[in-house]
């Protein structure tokens, strides 16, 4: 198994920015996203800016729930 080793990172999100990014996530990939899901997006947006995370890096996002409990 090939094994990448790094110093990892935290990165807080804001119920706000979560929001965001769970209705961003949802019309981008026509999934019903749940907040969590939204925060690990919005994250994962931060870590691409900051360039934590390269473009030519491979991302997997889990939507950990469904947005249906949430309406």
């Amino acid at each position: 198994m090939n094994r990448r080793v790094h110093d990892g990172i935290a990165v807080a999100v804001t119920d706000e920015e979560a929001d965001v990014a769970t209705r961003q996530l949802a019309s981008r990939s026509g999934i019903d996203v749940c907040p969590e899901g939204g925060a690990a997006w919005s994250a994962l947006q931060t870590l691409r800016s900051n360039g934590f995370i390269k473009d030519s890096d491979r991302v997997v996002v889990f939507n950990t729930g469904t947005g249906l409990k949430y309406r």
